[in-house]
């Protein structure tokens, strides 16, 4: 998603309400002090772990093919692109051989 200027991008991050839980409107706090950006959502539905427990992709999971991902999703998916993360949208309609093959490679069961 492009922006065009800074002030459309900050637009973008401001929230509609403050947070909930006291530390988070700490942090909250402490980035603004610092004048530093960031985003509360985005993250994916799925972190898929390996058989010792490290992160080796995500998925994000929509209800059908006509759901699109949220922008701070792409920019998430974006992330993972630059970074050569695995990351999958997955649908129940999506045909899922590559996602499939990927979790059949970090399974924790040993194939017969």
């Amino acid at each position: 998603m492009r922006y065009g200027n800074l002030r459309n991008y900050k637009k973008h991050l401001r929230f509609k309400k403050d947070f909930k839980n006291p530390a988070e409107q700490e942090f909250k706090k402490m980035c603004e002090k610092f004048t530093v950006n960031f985003i509360r959502k985005g993250y994916p539905d799925f972190i898929i772990l390996d058989q010792v427990g490290e992160i080796v992709g995500f998925v994000e999971v929509k209800p059908n093919k006509e759901s699109k991902l949220r922008p701070t999703q792409l920019r998430f998916e974006r992330f993972c692109i630059r970074h050569n993360i695995p990351f999958f949208l997955w649908t129940p309609e999506t045909d899922g051989k590559l996602l499939e093959n990927f979790l059949g490679q970090h399974s924790n069961e040993t194939p017969n």
